[in-house]
């Protein structure tokens, strides 16, 4: 096993040279084993809603020793490696750090991403998961709503109309509604869900 080594050392005899050696360091002698912290990096939503492909990046901190491989699954099966590029090693302290990072498509990449790492303090792959990332993340933002009163002379004529104005991402006219006094309303009309250039959308009702 790997980790239980320090020094693994090739040796080469010829007759015409000296012994050759080539040494691989495993760990260094009296620095303790840590096994991996994992996270992947929540995407921006400004890289959300304004890109069709997005960077996934898997964080993989505090670890020792060295020998470490870190792949990504999507929805249970494995990602071939062509689509991600691991970072280089690098050391702090008695910890090393890595990273992984992947890259999705917004029409084609849906359900779940998770990062698999395995190290030799694991006795299992450690994972961390991201679901639906460009479902979910756009109802991370709240919805706004304004009411708007029917002005002074409508009410004198006793036809005044009351609009709502939602804005937001990923609206749908469905799940707008009205109620009067706690009992739903049938008599609302909707306009179509306008899409504006920095991708927000509003619905008129």
């Amino acid at each position: 096993r790997s980790s239980d080594l320090t020094t693994v050392t090739c040796k080469a005899k010829h007759p015409c040279f000296s012994e050759t050696k080539a040494l691989l360091t495993t760990r260094d002698a009296g620095v303790p084993l840590k096994p991996p912290s994992v996270v992947i990096s929540q995407p921006s939503l400004e890289d959300l809603f304004k890109r069709d492909t997005l960077p996934l990046v898997c964080e993989v901190t505090s670890f020792y020793p060295q020998e470490i491989l870190v792949m990504w699954e999507n929805n249970g099966t494995m990602i071939n490696k062509s689509r991600f590029i691991g970072g280089p090693v690098t050391r702090s302290g008695q910890t090393l750090s890595t990273y992984s990072l992947l890259t999705i498509e917004k029409k084609r990449d849906r359900g779940d991403f998770t990062c698999a790492v395995t190290h030799p303090t694991l006795a299992a792959a450690k994972k961390d998961s991201i679901s639906d990332v460009f479902g979910c993340f756009g109802k991370q933002v709240e919805p706004v709503m304004y009411i708007v009163k029917p002005s002074y002379e409508d009410l004198l004529q006793d036809n005044g109309n009351i609009s709502c104005l939602v804005q937001g991402y990923d609206l749908n006219s469905n799940a707008v509604s009205w109620e009067i006094d706690g009992v739903p309303s049938t008599m609302a009309r909707f306009e179509d869900v306008v899409t504006h250039p920095n991708k927000t959308q509003s619905i008129w009702s």
